[in-house]
């Protein structure tokens, strides 16, 4: 969603899943860092997604926060400047213009 009178963007992403504890929420954005049990989940993870995330976010001027109740989910909130999605160098200009690239 656009908030027009802070000039952001708005997406939050929200799961139902088994949440994080308090203790790991701190951790989240750091790299390599994960709250991924291969043994207990089945799942590996290399601890990069959220951290690589959290650097787009950073770099184009935005944030990204997160809020979580373990046993009930998890709900991640991104905010960037509109102004900073906006921003496009001549290279990614042409592009856009050059509709013989489009199928």
């Amino acid at each position: 969603r656009a908030d027009s009178e802070r000039e952001l963007l708005i997406t939050t992403i929200e799961d139902t899943g088994q949440g994080i504890s308090e203790e790991n929420l701190g951790r989240i954005f750091d790299p390599f860092f994960t709250t991924k049990n291969q043994e207990l989940d089945g799942v590996a993870g290399t601890g990069l997604g959220l951290s690589v995330s959290y650097g787009i976010i950073e770099n184009h001027g935005g944030q990204i926060t997160v809020q979580s109740v373990v046993g009930h989910g998890t709900v991640f909130t991104v905010e960037l400047p509109i102004s900073s999605l906006l921003r496009v160098d001549d290279d990614t200009t042409s592009q856009i213009n050059d509709t013989s690239t489009i199928s």
